[in-house]
């Protein structure tokens, strides 16, 4: 009985991490690769913005912001 409610509560914890997985979309060859720093910074809100759906818990213009913030928070530990 306890190792049937131990796999129960494992499965349990580990299913909210299903539905937190977000795939990234992939890049098709014939996109040009961004020239500056900021292109690259846009290419990769744009990548971000583009994973939103309406299943996720944010609005789109949550998800917007976020996926802004979170980019020029990488910024900042690249320089």
């Amino acid at each position: 009985m306890r190792l049937l409610m131990i796999a129960t509560l494992l499965l349990i914890a580990g299913g909210e991490r299903v539905f937190a997985e977000i795939v990234a979309p992939a890049r098709t060859a014939a996109s040009p690769a961004p020239a500056s720093q900021e292109a690259k910074d846009r290419s990769a809100v744009a990548d971000c913005v583009q994973m939103w759906d309406r299943g996720t818990h944010m609005t789109r213009q949550q998800w917007l912001r976020t996926c802004k913030r979170v980019q020029n928070r990488l910024q900042q530990l690249t320089n």
